[in-house]
């Protein structure tokens, strides 16, 4: 089904200023004293701008048929803009909201021209469909301006949180001549399902111990240094990082590794559930891919001794913080059962492009923490000293990432493969207690191969068939196209 939509892009690129007026409330990175002397006042005497034109000339955003392409530096008339943050629209008010449990979602994307340091982000947030229009009365402008944001990291950047300015104790940044931050954050669960450039790639799950888009203020947002394991969410997250985990061969930018950075590639993750139905509880996160018609498994990785593996799931990411030892707390702030919870209710799919004035992206691509001797700390072949934004600002100012051929639907629907695969389990005459291959519904799908597509679709059905009490009949896959 093919189901053209649009972008919105973040509240915190706008245009902020005097209602009425074009008396800027906010320049560079500093509150106007005059028009915001206080929260309240602020928030009624300032509007959000709206765009049109400045999607391509001011902010890099430049749609065409079914491709979005983010640049990193676009010099406007009247700034200098770095990065975006933009939003799937289900209509003019609403974000598109994903129920991605027993879903796959995937799609193409070329981060080619994406260096060191930068990263081309796409992924999932429990924001509100509204963008809290609903919820919060001041906030009048809703999804239709990109208002509403949260993730895990809960950010105290944003300009408007809960309908209000972030105005109160706000400091300007030192590093970022835009950006600043406030006395409160806003949290919630976060599915990173891309992160980036040409160096490295991750796929991660951050669980938080809140169910919806929260405010957060003190130790609740959990602020670095000292609190990073204290607040609402897991900020580390349960992540899938190949080079990370010891496959150094697996993604990068040559034809000599398994997925080649330098070429369009299509991302495939599906998302498991127990039984294999919508409500079933999820169970496993797992990804492929496709590249020059071919495709490509997520190779399994022994976990120090804890076992191997190729997908997130409770086991994995148990495995994982047992052999990093990095105090990533996914699993204490709900892990999967706050991820399902989540997917259940729906979440907003957010495309990106940003640099790192924190730690210069250097917990993506290179070796972080930099002395090197942790397990885990070496995540990509960037230089330590790569990823300044001042400097991939005016080295790398033409970037940009492409995201295009956005597919969502059934398990098995949305991609279609050429590679030889195993056949699979094949039905027992008499079935036994012990008759479901792995012990398990979603053990059983893990061993079903990924194409071609009718081989996938008939190991599913037999994984149902052999593995669920009950009898399941199969609906026709259904696939969506955006």
């Amino acid at each position: 089904i093919c189901a053209p939509k649009e972008v919105v892009i973040d509240s915190n690129w706008r245009w902020i200023h005097e209602a009425g007026k074009p008396t800027n409330c906010y320049t560079g990175n500093k509150w106007d004293a005059t028009i915001c002397p206080d929260v309240a006042t602020c928030t009624k005497n300032c509007v959000l701008e709206g765009a049109d034109a400045e999607y391509a000339d001011t902010y890099g955003v430049k749609a065409s048929g079914n491709s979005l392409d983010l640049g990193f530096v676009t010099s406007g008339p009247y700034s200098k803009n770095v990065g975006s943050r933009t939003y799937l629209m289900k209509d003019e008010e609403t974000y598109e909201l994903f129920k991605l449990k027993n879903k796959e979602f995937t799609f193409d994307v070329d981060v080619s021209a994406l260096p060191c340091g930068l990263n081309g982000a796409l992924y999932f947030v429990a924001m509100d469909a509204d963008g809290g229009k609903a919820k919060y009365i001041p906030n009048t402008a809703g999804a239709k301006y990109g208002t509403g944001y949260c993730d895990a990291q809960c950010p105290h950047d944003l300009k408007f949180i809960n309908g209000e300015t972030n105005m109160l104790d706000w400091q300007p940044s030192a590093a970022d001549p835009n950006s600043g931050i406030g006395k409160y954050g806003t949290c919630c669960v976060e599915m990173d399902i891309w992160e980036a450039n040409m160096m490295s790639t991750a796929y991660t799950a951050h669980a938080c111990a809140v169910d919806e888009q929260t405010r957060c203020e003190g130790v609740d947002c959990g602020d670095n240094p000292n609190h990073r394991f204290d607040g609402k969410c897991d900020k580390n997250g349960c992540d899938f990082q190949t080079y990370r985990l010891g496959n150094t061969s697996f993604y990068g930018n040559s034809s000599s590794f398994a997925l080649d950075s330098t070429k369009k590639m299509t991302v495939v993750t599906q998302f498991i559930t127990a039984d294999g139905t919508d409500t079933g509880a999820l169970t496993e996160i797992k990804r492929f891919y496709k590249q020059d018609g071919k495709i490509i498994e997520t190779p399994t990785i022994p976990v120090g001794g804890k076992g191997s593996y190729n997908s997130i799931s409770t086991d994995f990411c148990t495995a994982e913080l047992a052999t990093f030892q990095d105090k990533t707390n996914f699993l204490k702030k709900g892990g999967m059962s706050a991820m399902d919870l989540a997917f259940e209710k729906g979440v907003v799919l957010v495309m990106s492009i940003w640099d790192d004035h924190d730690v210069n992206m250097l917990w993506l691509d290179s070796t972080y923490p930099t002395d090197g001797k942790q397990t885990g700390s070496h995540r990509g072949t960037c230089p330590v000293t790569s990823g300044s934004p001042k400097e991939v600002e005016k080295n790398s100012a033409d970037a940009h990432v492409t995201y295009s051929n956005i597919r969502f639907g059934e398990i098995g629907s949305t991609v279609h493969g050429d590679s030889p695969t195993p056949a699979p389990p094949s039905p027992s005459p008499s079935p036994t207690p012990a008759g479901c291959p792995g012990g398990s519904m979603s053990a059983c799908m893990q061993v079903c191969p990924t194409s071609p597509i009718s081989a996938y679709q008939a190991c599913v059905k037999e994984c149902v068939t052999r593995c669920s009490p009950v009898e399941k009949k199969e609906a026709p896959r259904k696939s969506w196209l955006f």
